[in-house]
């Protein structure tokens, strides 16, 4: 038995990885997915329960809220900055294991 796998079965075993869309980057926004529409309406109702909720104090600290607010998105582009400067892999397709041919 011969441990050299021909062509044609190599062929085949990267026509299916590439068929089940392994190394392929994620997209966030999916309108086709049933999981898509359920977390965006559990966060359209979070987001409206934590506003009337919170009304009351939006009302008294209107200052303080802008400036939590304004605190909060920097320390977010902050992290954000730093998760895009770690991360190596950004903007390159990952290879299926043995996969060593070049991009066209």
């Amino acid at each position: 038995m011969s441990s050299v796998i021909d062509d044609s079965a190599r062929e085949q075993q990267l026509a299916v990885i590439e068929e089940s869309g392994w190394g392929h980057v994620p997209r966030l926004v999916q309108p086709r997915n049933f999981t898509f529409w359920v977390t965006g309406f559990l966060l359209l109702i979070g987001a409206s329960n934590w506003y009337l909720d919170t009304q009351d104090a939006i009302a008294a600290y209107p200052t303080e809220l802008a400036q939590g607010v304004a605190y909060f998105a920097l320390l977010g582009a902050f992290i954000l900055w730093i998760i895009i400067r770690l991360d190596r892999r950004r903007g390159r397709r990952v290879r299926p294991p043995g996969d060593h041919r070049r991009d066209a």
